[in-house]
C-alpha cells in the first residue's frame, strides 16, 4: 500500500469515526404539557430536555426506559404549575 493510499484510508477511518460519534445520540425537546394517554421515553431518544411542566393525565402513563437521560431546563418555559419558576414533572 502506497503512502497516499494509507493516508486516504486513515482519513476515511477518521471521518467515519467522527460521523459515528456525532450521530450517536438523538435529542428530544419536551416543551411541556400533557403526555397524552401513553408516552415512552427511550434511551434512543435521549437526552430528553424538559422545558416546561409535564403532566400525565388521570389514567395516562409515562414510561421512562432504563438508560433514558432526562434533563430539566433551569426555568419553566410555560410559567405554570405549582411553582411557575421551575419545571415540574
Amino acid at each position: 500500500m502506497s503512502s497516499l493510499q494509507l493516508c486516504l484510508a486513515s482519513l476515511l477511518l477518521l471521518l467515519h469515526g467522527l460521523a459515528w460519534s456525532s450521530g450517536a445520540s438523538a435529542q428530544t425537546t419536551i416543551p411541556g404539557g400533557s403526555t397524552g394517554a401513553s408516552a415512552i421515553w427511550t434511551a434512543a431518544g435521549s437526552p430528553y430536555t424538559v422545558q416546561g411542566d409535564v403532566v400525565a393525565p388521570a389514567g395516562g402513563t409515562l414510561t421512562i426506559e432504563a438508560g433514558a437521560e432526562v434533563r430539566f431546563a433551569a426555568a419553566d418555559g410555560l410559567g405554570a404549575g405549582l411553582d411557575p419558576a421551575r419545571v415540574e414533572l
